[in-house]
C-alpha cells in the first residue's frame, strides 16, 4: 500500500488530517494525528474489536470549558501555568481556542481545574476507500494536477 500524501513510501500508519483519514509513508506521518499504527502496537489506544478502537481525543469547547472554570476558581493564567508546569502564553493560546491542548497538557488541566477535557472516541480502522483501489490518486498527484492547471 503507498502512502496517500506522497505516493513514493510503503504506508506505515492512518493518520488524521482535518478529518480526513489517510495511509501514510514514515516521512508524511508526520503531517496528523496518528490514529493506528500498521506496524506496531498502537500506544494509548484500545482495540474493542478488529474494525474498531477507542482513542482519546479533546473536547470541542475545551477553550470554554477551560476559561471559566479557571476564573469561577478565581485563578490567574499564571498561576495556574505554574501549578501545571507549562508556559503563561501556551495557556492563553489554549483557553482562547488558538491551540489544542495536548493530551499530556489536558490531563494536567482536568487534574488541576476538575473540568472534563478528555472523550472516549470509538473509530473504524482499516484503508480508505482511496487506498482499496489498487494504485489510486494520491494527494500529491492532486497537488501536481491542481499546479498544472493553474499555470
Amino acid at each position: 500500500m503507498d502512502c496517500e500524501i506522497c505516493g513514493r513510501g510503503e504506508s506505515v500508519a492512518i493518520i488524521l488530517i482535518e478529518g480526513a483519514k489517510m495511509n501514510t509513508c514514515r516521512n508524511c506521518s508526520s503531517h496528523g494525528k496518528i490514529i493506528y499504527n500498521l506496524r506496531d502496537e498502537p500506544k494509548k489506544e484500545k482495540p474493542i474489536s478488529s474494525k474498531t478502537q477507542e482513542v482519546e481525543d479533546i473536547v470541542e469547547n475545551y477553550a470554554k470549558l477551560i476559561h471559566s472554570k479557571r476564573e469561577g476558581m478565581g485563578l490567574p493564567i499564571p498561576v495556574v501555568a505554574e501549578r501545571i508546569n507549562e508556559k503563561e502564553s501556551y495557556l492563553e493560546n489554549i483557553e482562547r481556542g488558538h491551540m489544542k491542548p495536548t493530551l499530556e497538557v489536558a490531563h494536567k488541566l482536568e487534574k488541576e481545574l476538575g473540568v472534563k477535557l478528555i472523550e472516549k472516541l470509538v473509530e473504524e480502522v482499516g484503508p480508505t476507500a482511496a487506498v482499496s483501489a489498487s494504485k489510486g490518486i494520491t494527494l500529491a498527484d492532486f497537488v501536481v494536477t491542481e499546479k498544472k492547471r493553474s499555470k
